[in-house]
């Protein structure tokens, strides 16, 4: 630890970075898989080569039946981002795709999960509604129905 005299009169000062080690707990972190949603028959797929295509998606998964293949690209260089989903036409093949997890695809082991669902988003249009119904409370005597600047018990200045 440094004492420094800086400009203003004022002492500065400085310690070395104390680095805390891991706890072992804290070293290993594994996500439990997705668990399977009703309903849905898509996959994610993911460590895929950047050279695949959907022609070798489809050869590998030749027993199931696919409905699409979407493979992620970046927003704003659209260049393949290495995952991708792929729609399955019915339960039996999404079951089937699952069993290959971890199969070589172009020399690389394939991830294959079932696909979380996206997230539902509010409608804020809707909020704001909800909120012009609510009756109006003054702050000044909070009784409902006026606003603190019409409060017929403020005292006029």
């Amino acid at each position: 630890m440094w004492w420094f005299f800086c400009r203003g009169g004022r002492f500065l000062k400085i310690e070395l970075c104390k680095v805390k080690p891991k706890a072992e707990s804290e070293k290993q972190v594994h996500h439990e898989a997705p668990k399977k949603v009703q309903g849905c028959t898509s996959a994610y797929i993911g460590n895929l080569a950047w050279d695949v295509t959907e022609a070798d998606l489809r050869k590998f998964f030749k027993k199931c039946k696919i409905d699409a293949i979407r493979f992620a690209l970046d927003k704003e260089s659209g260049e393949f981002r290495g995952f991708g989903h792929i729609d399955f036409a019915d339960d039996e093949s999404l079951e089937a795709a699952i069993k290959l997890d971890q199969q070589l695809v172009c020399g690389r082991p394939l991830k294959i999960a079932y696909s979380v669902p996206k997230r539902i988003q509010r409608d804020r249009s809707t909020e704001q509604l909800d909120r012009t119904k609510q009756p109006k409370t003054c702050f000044t005597c909070n009784e409902p129905g006026h606003m603190s600047y019409n409060c017929p018990k403020k005292e006029l200045v």
